[in-house]
């Protein structure tokens, strides 16, 4: 009777092992990748976010919702629909910003199935830069300053 036992511990170890790594799995499937438009913004520019991922089923995610906590921008969205068939669905989801201040910023995308936490997918870092070329008061393009006199002669 122990090699029963034996292998039925051992079955029962293999499927626990194999429930475990396809929950470590699940955080790194669907891809997902963030872009932004324009690449290099400033802070006179909207951006554009956009999300392209791929899904595990035809209710792929929708309706982003945005959220700003000091430089990190969170992008979070549901996946809705109650049939579902299970096919690898492309998906894109874009949202606009009004323009951001200058300095460093991270965008972060979240999924949110309906768990104690939404799953973070992706995240992209990048820079907004001033778009004031020169500080010193003048409008761009203004030259009134940059002409050159003569002195006058010393003398009559």
């Amino acid at each position: 009777m122990r090699p029963v036992i034996e292998i039925s511990t051992t079955v029962m170890a293999v499927v626990l092992l194999l429930n475990i790594t396809s929950v470590s799995l699940a955080g790194t499937w669907p891809p997902a990748e963030i872009t932004i438009s324009p690449e290099t913004p400033t802070d006179a520019d909207s951006l554009t976010i956009t999300i392209t991922g791929e899904w595990g089923s035809s209710c792929v995610p929708v309706n982003p919702v945005t959220s700003q906590f000091s430089q990190t921008i969170a992008v979070t969205a549901a996946p809705i629909g109650e049939i579902c068939l299970t096919v690898i669905t492309p998906y894109t989801l874009e949202v606009e910003l009004a323009p951001l201040s200058e300095g460093a910023y991270t965008i972060e995308y979240y999924v949110d199935e309906g768990g104690p936490f939404p799953s973070l997918l992706a995240t992209l870092n990048f820079n907004v830069t001033s778009s004031v070329l020169f500080s010193d008061g003048f409008e761009s393009g203004d030259t009134s300053l940059w002409s050159f006199q003569e002195p006058p002669p010393n003398g009559p």
